[in-house]
């Protein structure tokens, strides 16, 4: 199977089950080979969208920071995907399209605010919320981040159950 920006490309083999992810990597649907398409296509609109867990690719340089998040996250219900730096999270989008992208600012080699910048200037990764959980609380960095596009700008430390509930308020926009 193969996905290239929301069109979905597969090969029947008998008794296989594939996977359809949306472009915003948002919800998974069952899609079983050897039924017809428009089969299939019945059963995805019986799925319910609202239960699916959306992807969401955390960046930051600090692994225990990162393990923070990751179980905040799980407790609020998302699947959590996790890079060290920016170079390792464009080789993750590569390879799948998470529903929002939680970044920090301070990271070695790329800063935060210039990978918020190549997300917005690439046209497939574009539509995906960024949004930048940082240190740098100041007016300025975070006027800065929010110009880039950003849908939020949450400064640390943070309450894990508002940072989950205010990634769902974002979700639900899109």
């Amino acid at each position: 199977m193969e996905i290239f920006l929301g069109e979905l490309a597969y090969k029947s083999k008998l008794l296989s089950i594939y996977q359809v992810i949306l472009q915003n990597g948002a919800a998974i649907f069952p899609l079983f080979a050897g039924k017809p398409l428009s089969d299939n296509l019945k059963m995805l609109k019986l799925c319910d969208m609202a239960s699916m867990n959306p992807t969401i690719l955390v960046v930051d340089d600090e692994p225990d920071i990162l393990t923070l998040i990751e179980i905040s996250l799980k407790m609020s219900r998302f699947e959590v995907v996790t890079a060290l730096n920016g170079t390792d999270a464009f080789a993750l989008m590569q390879k799948m399209l998470p529903a929002l992208i939680l970044l920090d600012v301070m990271m070695p080699g790329m800063s935060g605010f210039e990978v918020c910048q190549r997300i917005k200037e690439n046209p497939r990764l574009k539509q995906i919320p960024v949004v930048f959980l940082t240190a740098k609380g100041q007016k300025g960095d975070i006027d800065k981040g929010l110009g880039l596009g950003a849908a939020d700008y949450i400064v640390k430390p943070f309450d894990p159950y508002e940072l989950g509930n205010r990634l769902k308020r974002i979700l639900e926009k899109i």
